[in-house]
């Protein structure tokens, strides 16, 4: 009996050893890394989600320029849909960060162009705007759903624990916004609690703030991901009271030194 009848999978390792030999380097039609376990439906869906969030990002970029314009005067509301589509941004690097190491390939498509207004007709431009990211969230997590679900069932596991981990994340996001609208509902024809709920609102997500913008600029290896970026957050998700106040003080004692 030859000795390799003892190693298990050696027919495996050897097909495995001549796939990645005759691999050339630069070439993307083949990658060193991708296996057969490597679903490619999975991967088309995972590209397509890549094409979702920078769609969203330029959604929330468009939002935020909207309440920013000086007749318009909630800096607040800006900052939150500005740190809402870098965190669409960051999600899709992530999407295609987890395609290029096991060896698929991520693609960007033409991003369609956003409104510049928003004004709704049975709504606040701000209440709008925060029932439309509360959609994105609910139709982002049933399409992740749909594509665990797939990934299931073809056995792909690294999708699966990826998925996971985007589910959470997205759960998280609707979690967020559904906080907001409950509030926003109650306040919306009081201009002046409008007014300070675009005032405490950078002081919710100034986690969040630091954290997405950290993340867009290190290496994609070093990315923090959705599930670390939102428990950062959680701290201060909900809290109008204690930590905003420290933070106003933290900051009015910075500005007397300097």
């Amino acid at each position: 009996m030859e000795q390799k009848d003892h190693f298990v999978g050696i027919e495996l390792i050897e097909e495995e050893f001549k796939k990645i030999l005759d691999a050339k380097t630069g070439s993307p039609g083949s990658p060193f890394a991708l296996t057969s376990a490597a679903s490619k439906e999975v991967g088309a869906g995972i590209n397509t989600g890549i094409q979702a969030h920078y769609n969203h990002a330029a959604m929330f970029d468009s939002m935020s320029h909207f309440f920013s314009r000086d007749n318009v005067g909630l800096p607040g509301v800006s900052l939150f849909f500005k740190v809402a589509a870098q965190v669409e941004r960051n999600d899709a690097y992530l999407m295609a960060d987890f395609l290029t190491k096991r060896g698929q390939h991520p693609v960007v498509g033409a991003t369609h162009s956003p409104p510049r207004d928003f004004n709704f007709d049975s709504c606040s431009a701000v209440l709008g705007c925060f029932i439309k990211a509360l959609a994105i969230a609910k139709v982002e997590y049933q399409k992740v759903s749909d594509l665990y679900k797939i990934a299931t069932q073809a056995g792909d596991v690294h999708a699966v624990d990826f998925l996971c981990n985007t589910v959470r994340a997205v759960s998280y996001k609707m979690n967020q916004g559904a906080h907001y609208i409950a509030h926003l509902k109650i306040v919306e024809d009081n201009k002046l609690a409008m007014k300070e709920f675009d005032r405490r609102l950078p002081f919710e997500i100034e986690d969040l703030a630091m954290a997405a913008g950290l993340e867009s600029t290190l290496p994609s290896r070093l990315m923090m991901g959705s599930v670390m970026r939102a428990q950062m957050q959680q701290t201060k998700a909900f809290d109008f009271g204690k930590d905003a106040a420290e933070s106003m003080r933290a900051r009015a004692a910075f500005n007397q030194i300097v």
